[in-house]
């Protein structure tokens, strides 16, 4: 097993007050009653100690209790692109966002993010901040390819036909334990100029 910092020290101090009475004891050798006092007093650090020593096993205990069950209800979404009908000759996408674990996922942000070459824009705001996704909801939202990055001054239409790379990548993050958990790529997308659809990349 391997040694917590908190053990090493627990392990130093130990020595240092096990040799500190040892030598404490070797002066005092001979002198009347000196060495009752000093056994005395040595088990009294000692069982002081002890008390010290348990109640961190305790705590230490307790935390891992609490983490291992933090984790078993840590909840999940999944986040997928999905292609739809054209609409006035524009192609159609939709995000959807799913709660699949029996927890509910708080405080969740989406992360949505276009790029080509070194440019990009972040497209997150399309879903709003901060919100909750209860347990087996599910939800969705529209992405229009070419409109809705173009309003965040990314072109894809124009990118596209110049034969650039269009990577289109999902994530998100959410509150648990008092933490916030992300998850920057839960998956990534490539645009397909022909087809004019998002196809997961593998």
């Amino acid at each position: 097993m391997r040694a917590t910092p908190f053990l090493w020290i627990a392990g130093v101090v130990t020595a240092l007050v096990i040799a500190f009475f040892a030598y404490y004891a070797m002066r005092r050798w001979g002198t009347k009653s000196g060495l009752d006092d000093i056994m005395q007093n040595g088990l009294l650090v000692f069982t002081v100690i002890g008390a010290f020593w348990t109640l961190w096993l305790t705590a230490q205990n307790n935390e891992t209790a609490w983490l291992a069950f933090s984790e078993s209800t840590r909840p999940s979404a999944l986040f997928r692109v999905l292609t739809s009908q054209p609409e006035n000759g524009e192609p159609v996408s939709f995000i959807l966002y799913e709660n699949h674990s029996r927890s509910d996922v708080e405080k969740m942000r989406a992360i949505i993010k276009i790029s080509s070459g070194g440019e990009a824009v972040d497209l997150s705001d399309m879903l709003p901040k901060d919100m909750l996704l209860p347990a087996g909801d599910s939800r969705q939202r529209k992405l229009l390819p070419y409109s809705d990055p173009k309003e965040h001054g990314f072109d894809l239409k124009t990118k596209a036909a110049a034969e650039e790379k269009i990577k289109l990548v999902v994530g998100y993050s959410f509150t648990h334990g008092g933490k916030r958990i992300t998850v920057p790529a839960q998956q990534t997308y490539m645009w397909n100029p022909n087809k004019e659809i998002w196809e997961l990349e593998y």
